[in-house]
């Protein structure tokens, strides 16, 4: 993972949200962090959204996600549209939208970002990683 200046303390903090999370829900075996986080901006001026996609691709790190953490970084009123949906079964979950929030799930669980009608919506994704799946 890159050192960025005083992401420390952030880093700190999502990790321990993610391995509590994992303890409680998932048991996966997670090794690592390895990826710097991603910030992602979803813009009504371009119609900013995410289509149906699962974060595990090739690559070497990606071939290692685990789980998916996705931190909402803007006020749920800064924006329309832009919601994270989420399809871990037949079901779709709606993430929540409050500045803060937290949604975390297995990385090939795919999921979505719905177009941004009005403002501009912000995001933060962090990936645990662990040895493949088998």
């Amino acid at each position: 993972m890159d050192k960025v200046d005083g992401m420390g303390w952030v880093m700190e903090r999502l990790i321990t949200v993610v391995r509590g999370s994992n303890r409680d829900q998932f048991d996966f075996d997670l090794r690592e962090f390895a990826e710097s986080p991603q910030v992602a901006r979803y813009d009504a001026t371009k119609e900013g959204h995410f289509a149906w996609h699962s974060d595990i691709g090739e690559g070497h790190a990606a071939g290692k996600r685990k789980l998916t953490l996705v931190l909402q970084l803007s006020k749920s009123d800064a924006y329309q549209g832009g919601d994270l949906e989420i399809m871990p079964s037949a079901r779709i979950l709606v993430a929540n939208r409050a500045q803060g929030c937290v949604s975390i799930f297995p990385s090939f669980a795919l999921h979505q970002v719905t177009p941004v009608t009005q403002g501009t919506r912000h995001s933060l994704t962090v990936w645990a990683h662990g040895p493949a799946f088998r």
